[in-house]
Formats: C-alpha cells, sequence, structure tokens
C-alpha cells in the first residue's frame, strides 16, 4: 500500500492506495489537517533572532520563516535589499504596460490600464455637467451587447446593469417627451388627454368605439362596437345563427319537454296539466310571491319572453334527482325561474286532505 504518484507509506482511511498523499498534493495536505492526520500546528526557529514560535495552519508551515516581532523589520529589510539590486543594476524589474495615445478627455492625463476615456469619477461628472459627456449611454450600452452577442456570449452582471438602467432612462426620458409633446385626442370624442398609454381618455369612451371589422365566420363587414376586446368579432347574422344551434343542440341532449327531460335524468314522470299547477298556486310566482301574466308574452321586435310570464318549476331540479310530480311543481315567472336554474328554492309540498280554499288564492287546492 503506497501512493501512486511519489510512493510514500500514505494510504486512504480505509487503508487503500492513495492517487496522490499530503506530501505531493496540497489539497491532500489540507484534507489530512483536517481530519487530524497531520498536525495543524508546528513548532519553528526564527531566522532573524533564533527564539522559537508556533506556525498555525498549513500556509504558515509551508512558507513561515520569522516570528510576529521580526516579520515587519525582515520585510522592511527585504524591500531595502531589492531597491539596492535594482540600483546596482543585478536585478531588473519588469516594466509595467504603457497604454501609448489614452490619454484623458478632460485633463490630459495618461490612462491606466481599464480606463477608456476619464482618469478619474471627478473627470467624468465634471464633463457631465458641461455637457462635453452626453447623459445618455444608450449607445455605449448597445455597442457593449453587440459585442457580446458577436462573441457568442452573455454579457456580465456589471454590463447587463449598466444596458438596463441605460435603457429604463432612456425610456423614462421618451415618456416625459411624450407627455409633454404628444397628446393624442381620443378617437371617441376629439378631446385631447394626457394619457399616452390609452387612445381614450376615458373607458366609456372606449367602450363607445366603433370600427369595421370581419365576420371571422363568413367573412362579411360588419360594424363593431367597442375597444380592447369588448366589441364583437362576429356578425349579427351568424350569431343568431350560432344561438339558435345551441338551442337546437341542447333541447336535442336534453329533450324538447318534460317527458324527453326526465326520461335523459332518469327519473319518475307523471303527467300534469299546466293549467291545474297555475290555478292551484292562483298565477302567484312561488320565488318573488308576485303576480304572473295571464299566460306568456313575448316581444315582436326582439323576440324575447317577457320576465313575468308563467312557467312550471321544479322544487327539486330534475338534474338532481328531482322527479316531475305534482308535488314538486310550482308556479314561477320566468325570470325567476331562470335565475334559480337548477339549485334548490324550497320544499316539496306534502299532501294533506283538505277541502278548505287556499290561504292565498281562495280555489281548493290538495298540497300546501
Amino acid at each position: 500500500m503506497a501512493c501512486m504518484k511519489c510512493g510514500s507509506d500514505w494510504v486512504t482511511l480505509k487503508g487503500k492506495d492513495m492517487v496522490s498523499c499530503p506530501e505531493c498534493c496540497k489539497q491532500q495536505r489540507c484534507k489530512a489537517r483536517k481530519q487530524g492526520r497531520l498536525p495543524a500546528k508546528e513548532c519553528r526557529r526564527c531566522e532573524r533572532c533564533g527564539c522559537e514560535f508556533t506556525a498555525n495552519g498549513g500556509n504558515a508551515i509551508r512558507h513561515a520563516r520569522h516570528c510576529s516581532a521580526c516579520s515587519e523589520a525582515a520585510r522592511r529589510e527585504y524591500l531595502q535589499a531589492r531597491k539596492d539590486k535594482i540600483k546596482s543594476g543585478e536585478w531588473q524589474a519588469k516594466s509595467q504596460r504603457k497604454l501609448k495615445g489614452r490619454k484623458c478627455v478632460r485633463c490630459e492625463r495618461m490612462l491606466k490600464a481599464g480606463q477608456r476615456k476619464y482618469c478619474s469619477r471627478d473627470c467624468f461628472f465634471a464633463a457631465r455637467e458641461d455637457g462635453s459627456q452626453p447623459w445618455d449611454r444608450t449607445n455605449q450600452n448597445g455597442s457593449a451587447l453587440r459585442r457580446a452577442v458577436a462573441n457568442h456570449c452573455s454579457p456580465s452582471s456589471r454590463a447587463l446593469s449598466k444596458i438596463l438602467n441605460g435603457f429604463s432612462g432612456f425610456m423614462q426620458r421618451l415618456g416625459a417627451f411624450r407627455r409633454i409633446a404628444y397628446r393624442p385626442g381620443c378617437p371617441t370624442c376629439g378631446t385631447h388627454h394626457e394619457r399616452p398609454a390609452s387612445r381614450f381618455c376615458s373607458n366609456e369612451c372606449a367602450s363607445h368605439e366603433t370600427r369595421q371589422r370581419s365576420c371571422k365566420h363568413c367573412g362579411e363587414q360588419f360594424v363593431s362596437i367597442g375597444a380592447y376586446g369588448a366589441g364583437s368579432r362576429v356578425c349579427k347574422a351568424c350569431k343568431k345563427r350560432a344561438r339558435q344551434e345551441e338551442v337546437r343542440r341542447r333541447k336535442s341532449k336534453y329533450g324538447r319537454n318534460h317527458r324527453q327531460r326526465a326520461r335523459y335524468h332518469g327519473v319518475r314522470y307523471e303527467p300534469v296539466p299546466v293549467k291545474l299547477v297555475y290555478e292551484r298556486d292562483n298565477y302567484t310566482c312561488q320565488i318573488c310571491l308576485k303576480k304572473c301574466l295571464p299566460k306568456a308574452r313575448m316581444h315582436r321586435k326582439t323576440g324575447k319572453i317577457h320576465p313575468r310570464s308563467p312557467s312550471i318549476d321544479h322544487i327539486v331540479a330534475m338534474s338532481r334527482g328531482g322527479e316531475h310530480v305534482e308535488a314538486n311543481l310550482q308556479t314561477a315567472c320566468f325570470r325567476c325561474n331562470s335565475l334559480k336554474s337548477n339549485k334548490g328554492g324550497g320544499q316539496m309540498r306534502f299532501p294533506i286532505a283538505t277541502a278548505e280554499p287556499h290561504a292565498r288564492g281562495g280555489l281548493p287546492c290538495r298540497y300546501v
């Protein structure tokens, strides 16, 4: 068992061969100190004063040669010896890279590495105050973005923040310019307003906008009323045809009368005359307790049924298991019956043997 790299006697904690041991690898040396296999402290003797000191940590064990009292003096001696070598020509320092022809546009000092136009922030802000440096840096940010795209790499966080800040400032200035210089007129009423994000001065004008559209079903041109998606995209003829088709589909699915609906929902059906239910309830809506019309009435122009027209309502809807029997039927106006839908609206009537007149009407009834 040994290290495969240098051949030392180091092995793993499980006793296997090591690819690299603490003697030939710095990472393994740090790992061995954390595991306690190597000491983290070592006693050494100072090369300057000769006293003993303790080196804590791997780097100190590897490089420390002086104690804490002599380290500053040893550093000063090393720097002085280095200066003497440079003066005598024994040692030559590396020359720093100079930027030829790169000077600050404000004070004409030589620019350092990383400086492009100005040597300091003072020169940059002074140039911005006197107008020589524009406030809008959108072009510079755009060039940075183009360079990043050309190099097929995403811009750094600093460059990206510059791009976003410049773009947001440009949009703010553009919005302020539009608010001042461009005040559009409302297409509906023609008044000028200060809402650059909207074409209309109010929501009411937006709801009354009229424009020509082509029907998405038949392709004919028609006038649509309303903006922002409120206007219709279907002409009146196609809308009426779609409504009729929906009524026909519902009737074919759920049935055209109470018998077919009861068969569809799987509930019991008993033939009950409609007039008998109306007379029993004295033509009074059992939901709102208001008087209904003697018979159904429809509007001639629109073809809509009158809201006070009488209709038969199931107390427990057929879709919820209610049967079509006289105890589950009641009179309701068309409006209340439509609003109730298939929700519960009361309790089924229980038959009692009585011949007294009804409290609301005066006609004899078998159910109260």
